[in-house]
C-alpha cells in the first residue's frame, strides 16, 4: 500500500472461485470454494513470511461464497453454496480453531444463504444480506457464542448479495454487489453501528462491481461488471482504515 504496487506471491496450491478469505496472526485463511468440478471443503493456510501454503482441516462440508468472520481468534463459515449450481442454500454455521486444527457446528444461519457479508464486532458475529437463489437479502443477524444463537437486528437500507465487505474502524461495512434483486450492480455502499443497530449508507465507491475480493482498510478488488467480465481494478474507502475493530475509547 505504501507504494502502490502489486508482485506476485505463490500461486495456490490449486484453482479456486468464490473462496473466502480471513487473515488471522499474520496468516491468510482460504475457505472453501468452487474447484474445478465442485464445491470443495478445503482449507488452504499462506503465510507471507515463508511465501509458502500448508493445508488445515477441511470444513464439515463443501462450502462457496459462505459469509466468512474472525471473532476472538476463531474463524467463522456462515452459509454459502452446496453445489457447482449454488443449490440449495446452506444455513451452515462452522468455526473454525487454527490452534486445535478443528472446525465445529454451530446453531444453524435462520435463512438458507449465500453471497452473504459477516463480520466479527463487539463480541458477536454479525451477518447480512445475501440470497437464497429466488430471494435477494436485507436482513441482518447477530450470532452469540455465549448463548450458541442467532437474533434479528435492523434490515440493511436496500437488499445486497455479493458484496465487498469487511469489519473496519469498528463497524461492519459493505460495497458494491447486486441490488434490486438479481437486476442492478451497484457501486452502493453502507456501514452498521454494532451500538446503536443502525445503518447508514457511505460514498459509493468508484468502480460498479460484484463478486469482488475485500479486506479491511477498506479495500475491494476486482469484481464483474456484469456476467463473468473481470476487472482489474482496485481502491479503498479511507474512511475505515482502522482494522482494529474495538471502539471503546474513540477519542484514544
Amino acid at each position: 500500500p505504501d507504494a502502490g504496487s502489486w508482485s506476485q506471491i505463490a500461486s495456490l496450491p490449486g484453482p479456486r472461485q468464490k473462496a473466502e478469505v480471513v487473515d488471522i496472526d499474520g496468516r491468510i485463511y482460504i475457505l472453501g470454494g468452487w474447484e474445478a468440478t465442485a464445491t470443495t471443503s478445503t482449507l488452504f493456510i499462506y503465510d507471507p513470511a515463508s511465501d509458502s501454503y500448508t493445508q488445515g482441516a477441511s470444513m464439515p462440508a463443501g462450502r462457496t461464497a459462505p459469509g466468512a468472520a474472525v471473532l476472538d481468534g476463531q474463524i467463522y463459515a456462515v452459509g454459502g453454496c452446496t453445489t457447482n449450481a449454488c443449490s440449495p442454500m446452506a444455513t451452515s454455521n462452522y468455526r473454525y480453531d487454527p490452534g486445535a486444527d478443528a472446525w465445529e457446528t454451530l446453531a444453524s444461519y435462520p435463512e438458507p444463504t449465500s453471497w452473504l457479508a459477516c463480520a466479527g464486532l463487539e463480541g458477536q458475529v454479525y451477518c447480512a444480506g445475501g440470497t437464497d437463489g429466488s430471494i435477494a437479502r436485507t436482513s441482518t443477524w447477530a450470532y452469540d457464542p455465549g448463548g450458541d444463537a442467532w437474533e434479528r437486528k435492523a434490515n440493511m437500507p436496500y437488499d445486497n448479495w455479493a458484496m465487498a465487505y469487511a469489519a473496519a474502524s469498528g463497524q461492519f461495512v459493505l460495497s458494491g454487489g447486486v441490488t434490486n434483486g438479481f437486476a442492478t450492480i451497484t457501486n452502493r455502499g453502507a456501514a452498521y453501528d454494532p451500538g446503536t443497530d443502525a445503518w447508514r449508507e457511505i460514498e459509493a465507491s468508484n468502480t460498479t462491481v460484484y463478486r469482488m475480493g475485500s479486506a479491511c482498510g477498506f479495500y475491494k478488488v476486482g469484481g464483474s461488471t456484469g456476467g463473468f467480465s473481470p476487472s482489474a481494478t482496485a481502491e479503498r474507502h479511507p474512511d475505515f482504515a482502522d482494522c482494529d475493530v474495538s471502539t471503546d475509547v474513540p477519542w484514544f
